[in-house]
């Protein structure tokens, strides 16, 4: 039997420190639904040194800080399925809503048409053998942690472990933030 570490939360650092792997021209998939990464998002919106980021993200949870203020000209919110916290960014132009099935989002990371430099997702704490799950929000989000180069997680105490192709190696994450 494996044990994981106990003390992998001592990895954990600040939200602001977990986007230090975002660079200008990032392209960034979002997690959403009740996984959407809210403290990294929040980071991400307040970066004032940041240009040309793009956001590919299903319906989100929650406010859209990165869009408020005139921060829409530094990132662009590219929805593949929305919901009301974007609608009107949508309509007023500062973000962009692409029509697509939602069986066909996954190829679009798995086939680099979209080449995610960044997955930013919500997961569960690992097990004993250093697994963690994507959760309650897997749709796309399997396919842009298998495809994007770099992972930055929220791993929140309260996200559940569900069963399926959910698993996610606590090796494979690049940084993280701990939530409960």
């Amino acid at each position: 039997m494996t044990n994981f570490p106990a003390d992998w939360r001592a990895r954990a650092v600040s939200p602001a420190d977990a986007l230090a792997l975002v660079r200008n021209g990032s392209k960034i998939f979002v997690q959403g639904a009740c996984a959407t990464p809210t403290p990294l998002l929040e980071a991400l919106a307040a970066r004032d040194d940041l240009e040309d980021i793009r956001l590919y993200h299903l319906h989100l949870a929650g406010a859209a800080p990165w869009l408020e203020g005139g921060k829409a000209k530094r990132f662009h919110s590219i929805s593949l399925f929305t919901g009301p916290s974007l609608r009107t960014p949508i309509e007023d132009g500062r973000a962009d809503f692409v029509p697509i099935f939602l069986s066909d989002i996954p190829s679009l990371f798995e086939t680099r048409r979209v080449a995610l430099d960044i997955a930013f997702v919500q997961l569960s704490p690992p097990d004993s053998h250093g697994t963690c799950s994507l959760g309650t929000s897997v749709d796309a989000a399997r396919a842009a942690v298998d495809s994007a180069r770099f992972i930055i997680a929220e791993i929140n105490d309260q996200m559940p472990r569900t069963h399926g192709n959910t698993a996610v190696p606590f090796d494979r994450i690049d940084a993280f933030i701990c939530t409960d």
